[in-house]
């Protein structure tokens, strides 16, 4: 199912990219922030916590395989999905050499993707910026059924609170539309907010509706003109919709200085944003300044 233009650019590089993915999914430079680490860690983390041994998981946009390879280490009956086949390539290479399953990697779009299976949680990392807003309810809907019963989404979301703290282009845009203060109005939520669950029994609803339709490509080798943000209540709000009760929310790379200070001094931010990452628990507080987050949702019934 590759029919819009995002998708397209998104498969080219993505098809491109394999190995640069790859060795960026495993590095471990002292410091260095990795993103990928993170979403991985935090959906081991959830797996470890909320599964049993044995379970059956899917991970959506998998990539070169690194966290599908982890939760097969773990005995997890773990399975991954890519449309990208130089990432499933990546993926079975991987598994083959570590001696792990394999064939549980398959080259298909979620869209088109069957199976008679009913998994006990469905991962997403870095996927849901890549597809419309009509395509991410498709995703909770058919994720609703692949799941088996009290199953668990997990997924991240590039963070549209974070467009008031970046003063960048996006902050720009933000202003443009007028929806600075309605943003503003969901981070002084979060500030005040004592845990998630506290969060959950407000009754805000974001009034932001359109999405912004072009990415910065500044710094990024990203080259895929729009990549969709969500607010956490905008997220709340679809996985309610489709029968989800949301019931954890991680911020990811978090930022505590301006975005043009990164370097400045050397490894400053990348040194705090990881301590911060590291801590057990992360105040919900840091959700507004953090680029992206992830949120863990059990489906009813």
């Amino acid at each position: 199912m590759i029919k819009t233009k995002q998708q397209k650019q998104v498969k080219r590089v993505f098809e491109s990219h394999a190995n640069k993915w790859s060795k960026k999914a495993s590095r471990n430079e002292k410091n260095a922030i990795n993103i990928i680490k993170q979403r991985n860690h935090f959906v081991e983390e959830i797996a470890r916590k909320l599964l049993k041994k044995g379970d059956t998981t899917l991970d959506v946009g998998c990539g070169s395989g690194d966290l599908v390879i982890a939760l097969q280490k773990a005995r997890f009956d773990a399975y991954g999905i890519d449309f990208a086949r130089s990432m499933i390539k990546k993926a079975t290479a991987k598994a083959d050499r570590r001696g792990l399953h394999k064939e549980k990697f398959s080259t298909v779009s979620f869209f088109d993707y069957k199976t008679d299976l009913k998994f006990k949680m469905i991962s997403a990392n870095g996927f849901i910026e890549y597809i419309s807003k009509q395509e991410l309810q498709k995703f909770l809907s058919d994720s609703y059924d692949l799941l088996g019963k009290n199953g668990l989404l997990v997924f991240s979301s590039r963070n549209r609170l974070f467009n008031v703290f970046s003063n960048n282009s996006y902050t720009h845009s933000e202003i443009k539309m007028s929806n600075i203060s309605e943003l503003i109005k969901e981070c002084i939520i979060f500030n005040d907010a004592k845990n998630f669950q506290s969060l959950l029994t407000k009754k805000f609803k974001s009034r932001i509706h359109s999405n912004l339709k072009l990415h910065d490509r500044k710094g990024s080798d990203i080259s895929v003109d729009t990549r969709y943000q969500y607010t956490p209540f905008q997220i709340i709000e679809f996985l309610k919709k489709f029968k989800f009760k949301p019931i954890e929310i991680r911020p990811t790379h978090i930022h505590l200085f301006p975005t043009n200070t990164r370097n400045n001094p050397p490894r400053l931010h990348d040194y705090i944003s990881n301590y911060i990452q590291n801590q057990k628990n992360i105040p919900t507080q840091f959700i507004p300044q953090s680029s992206s987050f992830m949120i863990v949702a059990r489906k009813n019934g």
